[in-house]
């Protein structure tokens, strides 16, 4: 029994005890998808999913479970998000991390009170 943080004792128990029902309906009727599990065991759908996730239906193939991807709700196998998915929430990323790599322009600060004698030396003789 796999006990989660935020759940006390008595709901960790029912949830267990629902996940009975969805393993022996599995059990009787191979092949039966999220739905079928539902409508067979009046388990909420939500929490078929999550265990088709945390991978609890070991036993069976999964070739007939999926879930819901959770950024647009496309139904999928593995993962947290479907391909498109994935794809587009990389190119977010990667533009917003490109973004922070850019070097902002800032002027030196003139004075030897803030440490940058040798550039200002440097910025002299370049001068002349």
């Amino acid at each position: 029994m796999r006990v989660a943080k935020d759940i006390c004792p008595r709901c960790v128990q029912e949830i267990e005890q629902e996940f009975l029902k969805c393993h022996d309906y599995l059990r009787d009727h191979p092949g039966a998808t999220v739905i079928e599990i539902h409508e067979g065991t009046g388990v909420s759908i939500k929490q078929i999913e999550e265990f088709v996730k945390e991978g609890r239906f070991q036993f069976a193939r999964g070739e007939h479970l999926d879930y819901s991807c959770e950024r647009c709700g496309r139904r999928i196998k593995k993962g947290r998000f479907c391909n498109v998915c994935k794809k587009e929430l990389f190119q977010e990323f990667s533009q917003l991390t490109d973004e922070t790599n850019e070097e902002p322009e800032s002027p030196r600060p003139w004075g030897p009170t803030r440490g940058f004698v040798i550039w200002e030396r440097r910025q002299q003789q370049m001068d002349e």
